[in-house]
């Protein structure tokens, strides 16, 4: 098998079943809520899992979801025939130690060249690499703090989800510090983060309909979790201290323009392709010469093919600006792939999720055009403060009027489809 193999085989898995059961991301996420066992689907993890860039990691969570696509599988095609779960825990739990040897490797690699490491003298270059470090574990962040100075029996699960995105980066790069002390202890952060997650992620809490995850609500044969989260909590912690303390000896310690600059750079390459594609959206006119926003009401539809049925009832222009239409939308979810910042993730899967609903509009009576650059707008200049780390702006009230109304959309759509499951 080559590598990835097995998370990749996993995803295809899931992507197939997922196609079978119909089930959009707002539905499986709004079924997790609905739960007697509450279980919290965000869409940056559906998304990863289904892409094959992260494992789920709690069995728990991952026998929920597999049990939710197969019984949608079945309703939707009665012939449809179930994978037994243990077949589905086997994909996952390979997949999961594939993960696991495959961020073991990068750090090996690192090992086996620190005597050449050693060689070397340190480098300016260490406080961009530091810089890139504190970007993703900046240490003013109240997520960061919380789970660092609280008894993490209660963890809410902005800050499990926050530092959930904090692993993925360290997976996907080691960071290869010239200094050796920094070499090392930047290792040791790395494989306590390793460790901490695993123990994090095994907080499925009981509780239904709370943000909450509460270890002390296990029963009495689960408590001894606790004294190992608390372990690797306290793991952590000491060697996130012991790496900033490090840097700051050694006069490595990037200044915040540094981390500044760091992040601003991150955030735009991050954001670069779905910005591209928001800016096509809001350009895109029903035909060429058009300056004007195009009403897609009944009575201009039936205007329209007037005037094309004088022309040999050709359709081409409306097919042409319906297709690059669908185009950029598939665009924008595929440059999606790439935001690692929950929040914005989430915006740009409303933008979406409003683009596709309003796409019948000729039988909704709604304008399109000014709709979609509502909705487009806002992201967009979400994008633009995101950049600058600063808050997203406050939603208009055009735009949460347009999202209420798809809400309800879908939310009709999930409670025909899901709430017997």
């Amino acid at each position: 098998m080559t590598e990835g193999g097995a998370a990749q085989e996993l995803a295809g898995e899931l992507r197939k079943l997922r196609e079978e059961s119909g089930l959009s991301y707002q539905q499986i996420i709004a079924w997790g809520q609905k739960r007697p066992v509450l279980v919290i689907f965000k869409k940056t993890s559906l998304s990863n899992w289904f892409n094959g860039k992260d494992v789920p990691s709690e069995p728990k969570v991952f026998e929920a979801l597999v049990g939710l696509l197969e019984a949608a599988a079945e309703r939707r095609h009665p012939g449809h025939q179930r994978q037994p779960i243990q077949a589905w825990e086997r994909f996952r739990s390979r997949a999961a130690g594939e993960r696991k040897r495959q961020a073991s490797s990068q750090l090996a690699k690192q090992q086996e060249s620190d005597g050449h490491v050693e060689q070397r003298p340190s480098a300016a270059g260490d406080v961009a690499k530091a810089a890139r470090v504190l970007v993703v574990l900046p240490p003013q962040a109240a997520w960061l703090r919380a789970l660092r100075s609280n008894e993490p029996s209660r963890v809410h699960m902005t800050h499990q989800e926050a530092f959930h995105v904090v692993c993925e980066v360290f997976r996907r790069e080691v960071v290869d510090f010239i200094d050796p002390d920094l070499h090392a202890a930047y290792r040791a952060l790395h494989m306590a983060v390793e460790v901490f997650e695993d123990e994090l992620s095994g907080m499925f809490g009981p509780d239904s309909g709370s943000q909450w995850r509460v270890l002390t609500s296990y029963p009495p044969q689960r408590q001894e979790q606790l004294d190992k989260l608390i372990s690797a909590r306290d793991g952590f912690d000491a060697k996130y201290r012991s790496m900033v303390n490090l840097l700051n000896a050694k006069g490595l310690l990037p200044s915040q323009d540094d981390v500044e600059r760091e992040r601003a750079a991150q955030a735009g390459a991050e954001t670069e392709g779905v910005l591209r594609a928001l800016e096509r959206l809001s350009s895109l006119r029903k035909r060429p010469h058009e300056h004007h926003d195009m009403r897609l009401t009944i009575e201009i539809r039936e205007s329209v093919e007037r005037d094309l049925g004088a022309r040999g009832n050709d359709m081409s222009d409306v097919e042409a600006w319906e297709q690059e239409r669908q185009e950029l939308i598939g665009s924008l979810h595929a440059a999606s792939v790439d935001l690692h910042e929950g929040e914005l993730l989430d915006l740009i899967d409303e933008v979406r999720l409003i683009l596709i609903n309003y796409q019948a509009a000729w039988d909704h009576y709604q304008y399109e055009s000014a709709t979609r650059r509502i909705a487009v707008d806002h992201a967009i200049a979400a994008i633009r403060m995101f950049r600058k780390g600063k808050p997203f702006p406050a939603a208009t009230s055009d735009y949460r009027a347009t999202l209420g109304y798809v809400h309800d959309v879908v939310s009709i759509d999930s409670d025909h489809s899901v709430e017997h499951w």
